[in-house]
């Protein structure tokens, strides 16, 4: 492969991988801002992003790899090798995350903290009446699960 081209997949792989842990660590200093538990080793975006960098890594040492000189390419390689075992370990990582998750938990959440932010712009008559409706549509959803359990 051109070196050239090898240099901008590189380089490509470099900026990703620094704007997703970018991204993903000022999603977790919102959600501890929030209150809710950010576990980093958790978030799909901060794994994502270590990878593309681990990736980076393995291009630019395939790139120079032949400018290492010999009493150096056994340490190299080790290196190497170890650098390319660490990047699969955190691809299964990253898929079998991205499999566990569901789907809906980041539509879920997203609509959440609309809710949230609309109900902080709210009077406080208007936030009593939205938590009545909740109140009252909970309560009839709980009728209606009783009435289709058998139990009403």
């Amino acid at each position: 492969m051109d070196p050239r081209l090898s240099a901008i997949i590189g380089v490509l792989f470099l900026g990703i991988g620094s704007f997703s842990i970018a991204m993903a660590r000022k999603r977790l200093q919102q959600a501890r801002a929030l209150g809710q538990p950010a576990i980093w080793y958790k978030n799909l975006g901060l794994l994502t992003g270590f990878e593309y960098i681990l990736l980076s890594i393995v291009v630019f040492s395939n790139l120079y790899s032949d400018k290492i000189p010999d009493q150096f390419k056994p340490t190299f390689a080790i290196f190497y090798t170890s650098i390319l075992f660490l990047t699969v370990l955190l691809l299964l990582a990253v898929l079998f995350l991205w499999l566990k998750q569901p789907r809906q938990t980041h539509q879920a959440s997203q609509s959440a903290s609309n809710r949230e932010a609309n109900i902080e712009t709210q009077s406080p008559e208007e936030r009593a009446a939205t938590l009545q409706r909740k109140r009252e549509r909970r309560q009839k959803a709980a009728a209606a699960r009783r009435r289709h359990a058998g139990r009403a």
